[in-house]
């Protein structure tokens, strides 16, 4: 199965933009889009998560603190720890990868 993500960067002016782009029993990958002032609040998982922002710049949950996070950035999170996205100056993508699934 191939994706190709640019495809799959929508956005909207009044919520964020989730899109599965695949869920099998081992696995599920999300697309996140955010334009500026929107969030993924911090949330957890019984799953590992894996942030890899695609495009654009944001912030990333690291703990307790929002980090800066541009193109190329992977940011892990284990089992139960917190993590969310929030859209800076400009929109962002975000690709989540959530193993084994939820």
């Amino acid at each position: 199965m191939e994706v190709q993500i640019p495809q799959h960067m929508r956005f909207s002016d009044e919520h964020l933009v989730r899109e599965i782009l695949h869920s099998c029993q081992d696995i599920r990958v999300i697309l996140i889009n955010l334009k500026p002032g929107q969030e993924l609040p911090p949330q957890t998982s019984s799953s590992s998560v894996c942030l890899q922002v695609v495009s654009g710049l944001g912030e990333l949950l690291a703990g307790c603190d929002w980090t800066p996070a541009g193109a190329g950035t992977l940011r892990f999170y284990p089992p139960g720890e917190p993590h969310g996205i929030r859209a800076a100056a400009e929109p962002v993508s975000v690709l989540a990868t959530l193993a084994p699934r939820p």
